[in-house]
């Protein structure tokens, strides 16, 4: 659908077009060309992106609602209990770990207070770094 400000800029190429070719027929041929070139790459595009959120956001949701008692977590300071992902439809799409997205997630929720973002983004690199050593085996 052309909005008012398309149909003007489609009307300027035409005169460029008439003016170079010096047939309005060929220009009209070449704007609807154009135009549905256009059209393609919006199609595409969204087709793209609805592929994206199917197989990578949606995957991240369906291991993160199903991974009761399936996560690392960090014991103490020196000590970590990895667990690979149970599902790895995430991972096979991203090469991630969706356990890695929730440390992000629960850094983000802790940005406001700097000592613990500081000590916690320490040991969550650690977790993170054990986590992708043990998905890579």
């Amino acid at each position: 659908m052309n909005t008012p400000l398309q149909i003007k800029k489609n009307k300027e190429i035409e005169k460029i077009l008439v003016n170079y070719y010096g047939n309005p027929d060929i220009a009209k041929y070449i704007i609807k060309i154009l135009e549905y070139i256009k059209e393609y790459e919006k199609n595409e595009t969204l087709e793209y992106h609805m592929d994206r959120w199917n197989n990578i956001t949606g995957s991240f949701f369906e291991v993160k609602n199903s991974n009761y008692k399936r996560f690392s977590y960090i014991l103490d300071d020196k000590h970590y209990i990895i667990k690979k992902d149970h599902i790895n439809k995430f991972y096979n799409n991203t090469g991630l770990s969706y356990q890695l997205i929730d440390l992000l997630q629960e850094l983000i929720k802790i940005s406001h207070d700097k000592e613990w973002l500081e000590e916690d983004d320490k040991k969550y690199s650690i977790l993170a770094n054990k986590i992708m050593i043990e998905m890579n085996k």
